[in-house]
């Protein structure tokens, strides 16, 4: 099942993204990981990865000096 896992991997992360980007609570992002056979711990640190990076994007939408 692992490498099941490890080979969907950057889909999972690009759904996390989406979802994170869309607004949706941890909680329920890390249900939707848990229930695709990803450890609660590696879905835990790619919800804070995606989240990092939801908020890069963000910042780099909002152009500070205008």
């Amino acid at each position: 099942m692992e490498k099941q896992v490890a080979k969907n991997n950057n889909s999972l992360k690009q759904h996390v993204f989406n979802m994170l980007s869309a607004g949706s609570e941890l909680k329920e992002v890390k249900r939707f990981l848990t229930s695709k056979r990803v450890k609660a711990r590696l879905a835990v640190s790619m919800i804070h990865e995606q989240a990092i990076a939801v908020q890069n994007t963000e910042y780099q939408n909002y152009p500070a000096y205008s």
